[in-house]
Formats: C-alpha cells, structure tokens, sequence
C-alpha cells in the first residue's frame, strides 16, 4: 500500500520491545491518599506509532479554544477579565477520564475532521489511518507481578496516545454541549480532566 517511506517504517518498528509494566502512584493531593494505576509504555510495540500518532494529531488538537498548557498560560489568558455579577466561577474534575474515553468516541472525532488532520499526515487512506490508530489504543496490555493483563475499556493511564485521545473525546464533547445547551460561558478552559468555566448564577 506504501503510505510510507521506508526509512519511516524502520523508525516506527521496534525489534527489541518490552510489555508495559502497572505500577501505583500515590495521590498525594487527596485524603485519604490513593493509588493511581499507571502503565509505563516506555518501549513498548506500538509505543514508536503512538508518537507518531501523537505528531500528527497534535496541529489538530491543540487548534481549539480551551486547552491551556499550564497555570501561567491561564495566568495570561485571563489577564484582564473580570468575573462580576451575575457570572460565577465554577470547576468540574472529570471522573477517570482515560478509563472513560472509548476508542470509538476518538474514530469518530478523526472522521469528523478528517480534511483538517489529513493536512499533517502522511498517510492520506482514513482507513489505514483509523486502523493503526484503534491498535494504538486497543493494545492495552501490560504485566503486573509477572502476569500479563488486558485493559478492556476505554484508555489506560500512562498509555503513549490516551492523552491525545482524550482530547480528541473532550473537546468534541465541550463543542456540542455548548451548541445545543442554554447554558452560555464567559468562559471555559480545560487542562487534562479539569475545567474552569464562568457562567451566570441563573444557569
């Protein structure tokens, strides 16, 4: 089929690969303290395209108006607005977040806008596009106390292109949610799973 070059299909194969290790990192920022589950994918066999994945999908995703990178990118974007009656500050933590994104949900997103990302992807077939992205996403298996698992749903936390696929997910949502509610922010800034919105008291 050819939708690479072969010095590309070299980089991206990987001979030497390891299976992702589950480790528990602690949430220190929470009482009582909890464990997150968290997969090091460092050298794992689709970890090469899930970089590759992420490069070409990231034009894309990051062109909406709601990510910010960090604190000071908030800092500055909302340097000089001012939050007074009747709008509110309101805050929303998206439960489990990557357990939640279904690899269909991101499909769809890349259907959707498939003339936008096809400007940054050498591969031009959606087809073969989607299909080396569901294996991204789907090959979530990894080794805990020398077993090996499959994760069933959704993507796991630590996985190569999981953040990339939530944003995908998310920002779809946020973009039909605010084109069919009532509800009409000041604002509305996301990092990750957080959202940041000034809205009117009476919404």
């Amino acid at each position: 089929m050819k939708c690479i070059n072969k010095f590309s299909k070299q980089s991206l194969y990987n001979a030497h690969s390891t299976a992702p290790i589950l480790y528990g990192k602690l949430k220190t920022h929470k009482t009582p303290a909890k464990l997150r589950p968290v997969v090091a994918n460092y050298n794992g066999p689709t970890q090469r395209l899930a970089k590759w994945y992420n490069n070409v999908l990231k034009p894309f995703v990051e062109k909406n108006p709601y990510d910010i990178k960090n604190a000071q990118n908030l800092v500055q974007k909302l340097k000089g607005t001012i939050v007074e009656d009747p709008y509110m500050l309101v805050s929303f933590d998206v439960k489990e977040l990557y357990p939640s994104v279904k690899t269909e949900d991101a499909v769809t997103t890349i259907r959707e806008n498939w003339s936008e990302i096809e400007k940054n992807s050498p591969i031009k077939d959606l087809d073969v596009f989607i299909e080396g992205f569901q294996l991204c996403c789907n090959s979530g298996y990894f080794k805990f106390n020398e077993k090996t698992y499959r994760q069933l749903s959704g993507q796991q936390m630590g996985g190569s292109l999981s953040s990339t696929a939530g944003k995908l997910v998310m920002n779809r949502l946020l973009d039909h949610v605010l084109q069919e509610s009532d509800v009409k922010p000041k604002f509305i800034f996301k990092y990750e799973d957080d959202l940041l919105l000034a809205v009117k008291e009476c919404e």
